[in-house]
Parts: structure tokens; C-alpha cells; sequence
């Protein structure tokens, strides 16, 4: 059985990606006050949710989703928000997920990094000879939000699932360990696979001979990637005691790709250019040496897997390969290609 790991929630100060936020927000239809009526009492300004890479605290997501339930005045929000999420919606772990070799490999995928998309929750993954369960629990009290994400999850997954066989499979279904809301009649709109309402755990559950089908966007190259930019984002959100360094380093493991700078960094925190500088220092590091860590640690790993260089230099948000040379023998003394052939003769 595969579990995902959870991280550290005593303060709630997990972050979100604020795409979710902006989402509910369009869905709303909602203006410029009414923006500001979503994000009361969470300190966020609606200014902060412009950027692609913004992002909120779990305890700032938690009172915009009891906020939006307020202003829609639909319990059912959760299925509107859900059935409005793409694959893009997901970042890196979901193009993981939609990469990868067969739905098997997708399910794993998603538990495993699921913390970096929904922190909330925990999830595990087992299979036994006839049936494959995903399921998940509150990693923290949720409250009255919890049927809302989970409406969001679930539909995230029937995504995912569509998307990776061609289809859902047949015998899928999803069990929740909650009553019956009153707008239940609405799931059969939004759900094309059978929902169990009071059972004993919240899950997807389908035949474990699904497990075995092609994913229609299977790229391994691209899978080892993502994954490994994952795995280093999930390393530092998981590491304690690594305050606002150890966060950036969590940023920037996910977000390579994208070539991220100091201001777009500093608009993710919610902190000025010059603010980040100084707080970085007071932790005797820099954005460029951050910048340059993770670069380097993802350089050497990529380059174990056997990957095309200038894929890899992609992948670490160069344009040029050439500037992915001379960085890489500035930190190996020696060229990626030298680095790959001694690693491969000492492995």
C-alpha cells in the first residue's frame, strides 16, 4: 500500500496555489467588489491573486472557500469548481500523473503528490487482487469544507482518469464517508461513474485490472522529469526547521521549467523583491544560490536517467543549452555530457 506523505500542518502554513482561489472567483462571475467580499478576513488582497504563481496558506484557502459558499449561496459550489478544473490546473504533479505509462503508474503518481496540490489531505493507494482503492482522509479538521474539497478531488480524479485511458473504465465508482447532502441528485450531472454516500471511507474504487491500461499521453522522459522536480519540491516541504529558504527551495523545485526570477518568487510569498533579499540573507543564502542548488541537484539526477541534454537544460528553465553548459561546468568542472559517460561507467 502507497501512502502520500504529509507535511508538518501545525500552523497552516502550507501553501496552496492560488489557481484554485482564481477559479472559484470566475466561477462566481465575480466583480471587483465581490472579490473583496472572497477574500475577507484572509488577509489576501485581490491584487495578490493576479500572478501565475501566487498562492495562499491553508488557512487563507480555508476562509475563501467558506467565503465563496457564503456568496454563492450553493452548498453544491464544490461540483461547479470541480467540473471547472483542467489538468493544467494542477502543475507539475499533474503532468506527472498524465505522463506517465499505464493509470497504475498515474494513481501513484497522484498520491504521491498529492501533498503539493491539496496538503489537506492524505492519501493512500492499495491494490489487491480484484480491486484498485484510492483513498484519502483529512490530514487536518476541515470542518465545514471538507465535502466541498472533497467534491473538487474526486471530480480532479474522474478527470485524470478520462483523460489518461480515453475514458472512464468501467466498474469505477467513488465512495464517501458522508451523509447525503441535499443536493445530491445533483452528482449524476457532474459524476459519470456511481457515488456510494455514508460509507465507511472516502475512495475510488475500480477494477484492479484497470491498473494495466496505456495512458494515451505516456512520455517516460517527460514522466522522469516532472518527478523528479516533484521530489524535490516534496523533499522541501517536508523538511523542518527550513523557514523562508527552505520554501523557496520548494518553489523553485517546481517550478524550474518556467525559469523563475526573484520578483515572481517574491509575489508567490507575498513579499517585496528587496524583502525576500533580506530575509534570504538572514538566512546566509540568495536567490541565485538557491536557484542554483536545486538546478544542480536536478542536473545530476536527470542526467542519471539517461535524458536528452537539451531536454534537460529545458526542463531547468534554460532556453539555451548552451548556458546550461557553462552553468553545469561551473558546478561539475566538467561538461554534462563528460558527467553523464563517467556516471554511467561508475554506476
Amino acid at each position: 500500500m502507497q501512502s502520500s506523505v504529509t507535511p508538518d500542518h501545525s500552523e497552516r502554513q502550507v501553501r496552496i496555489p492560488a489557481s484554485y482561489t482564481r477559479l472559484m472567483a470566475r466561477e462566481l462571475k465575480l466583480d471587483k467588489d465581490g472579490m473583496v467580499r472572497l477574500l475577507a478576513g484572509s488577509g489576501v488582497r485581490p491584487d495578490d491573486l493576479q500572478h501565475a504563481d501566487a498562492t495562499l496558506t491553508l488557512a487563507q484557502h480555508e476562509v475563501t472557500v467558506r467565503n465563496a459558499k457564503a456568496l454563492s449561496g450553493d452548498a453544491g459550489l464544490g461540483l461547479i469548481v470541480g467540473s471547472a478544473l483542467s489538468l493544467s490546473s494542477h502543475g507539475a504533479a499533474g503532468y506527472a500523473a498524465t505522463t506517465s505509462a499505464d493509470l497504475g503508474e498515474a494513481l501513484r503518481t497522484v498520491t504521491r503528490y498529492l501533498p503539493l496540490r491539496a496538503p489537506y489531505l492524505s492519501a493512500q493507494f492499495e491494490v489487491t487482487e480484484d480491486l484498485a482503492i484510492w483513498r484519502v482522509e483529512p490530514a487536518i479538521e476541515l470542518g465545514d469544507n471538507l465535502l466541498f474539497l472533497l467534491e473538487v478531488v474526486f471530480l480532479a480524479l474522474q478527470s485524470l482518469l478520462e483523460f489518461t485511458a480515453g475514458g472512464l473504465p468501467p466498474g469505477c465508482k467513488v465512495t464517501l464517508g458522508l451523509p447525503a447532502p441535499r443536493y445530491a441528485e445533483r452528482y449524476r450531472q457532474v459524476f459519470r461513474m456511481p457515488i456510494q454516500f455514508g460509507a465507511s471511507q472516502h475512495s475510488l474504487i475500480l477494477p484492479a485490472a484497470c491498473l494495466n491500461i496505456p495512458c494515451a499521453s505516456a512520455d517516460a522522459p517527460s514522466h522522469r522529469g516532472l518527478r523528479l522536480q516533484c521530489e524535490q519540491a516534496l523533499q522541501a516541504l517536508n523538511q523542518p526547521g527550513g523557514g523562508l529558504a527552505q520554501q523557496v527551495r520548494a518553489y523553485l523545485a517546481e517550478r524550474l521549467q518556467d525559469s523563475p526570477c526573484i520578483d515572481q518568487a517574491a509575489r508567490h510569498f507575498h513579499l517585496s523583491s528587496r524583502t525576500l533579499v533580506r530575509r534570504l540573507a538572514a538566512d546566509a543564502t540568495t536567490f541565485q544560490t538557491l536557484l542554483d542548488e536545486v538546478r544542480r541537484g536536478q542536473a545530476s539526477e536527470l542526467l542519471a536517467v539517461r535524458l536528452p541534454i537539451d531536454s534537460i537544460a529545458e526542463l531547468l528553465g534554460y532556453r539555451d543549452p548552451s548556458n546550461f553548459g557553462r552553468a553545469f561546468r561551473r558546478w561539475f568542472g566538467m561538461s554534462p555530457s563528460a558527467y553523464r559517460n563517467q556516471h554511467h561507467q561508475n554506476g
